[in-house]
């Protein structure tokens, strides 16, 4: 007698029963949410161009910072009321390079003793300066013997000129200051640096 084999139960693995299973459907995207994606796909390379661009400038405007001069004029203080220019103002060059070329030129309007003067020209001593390096100043002499600082109405009204060429690049500017006499309390003199007259 033959003995009757017996067949093993088949069991399918967990894989094979996880594909089985049936997927569920996924939703249709809709119209709302396709124009959003491709609005955000159209608009995230503009913005990052947009972004370079700024950071770009920005780094060019800190370049130009720094080769950029600054020129000014300082007055001397205090003075001498018997001969307000007899001391020297100083040309200050507080760029981070030299300075060329540099000229300079004054004017100004005043009133001694109830005499008014306009447009007096100030006698400039140098009129030329080849170059001032970078952190220092220049002094400037204006010789011109003008009359005492007496009576209380009594002032100058400076206007000083200043040109230059910068280093890098080579152009040619023009920095203009004013400057006023003022009697303290104590009674000393002083140069009070003041904005310049607008033309009427």
């Amino acid at each position: 007698m033959t003995k009757r084999s017996r067949k093993k139960p088949r069991y399918k693995s967990k894989s094979r029963i996880a594909s089985a299973t049936p997927k569920t459907a996924q939703s249709p995207r809709t119209p709302l949410r396709r124009t959003a994606s491709m609005y955000v796909a159209w608009i995230r390379p503009k913005f990052l161009a947009y972004g370079a661009v700024v950071v770009t400038c920005l780094g060019f405007y800190s370049d130009l910072n720094i080769f950029s001069a600054r020129v000014s004029l300082l007055a001397p203080d205090p003075f001498d009321p018997k001969d307000p220019f007899s001391t020297r103002f100083q040309i200050a060059n507080n760029g981070n390079f030299a300075i060329r070329d540099v000229s300079f030129r004054a004017t100004f309007d005043a009133e001694f003793a109830g005499l008014s003067f306009t447009d007096m020209k100030t006698d400039a001593r140098p009129e030329h300066i080849p170059s001032i390096p970078a952190g220092e100043a220049y002094s400037q002499w204006m010789k011109l013997q003008s009359q005492a600082l007496t009576n209380e109405k009594d002032h100058i009204d400076l206007t000083a000129t200043i040109t230059y060429t910068t280093t890098f690049p080579p152009i040619r500017r023009t920095v203009k200051q004013r400057f006023v006499t003022a009697r303290l309390a104590d009674g000393s003199f002083h140069w009070e640096k003041y904005p310049l007259r607008t033309k009427t």
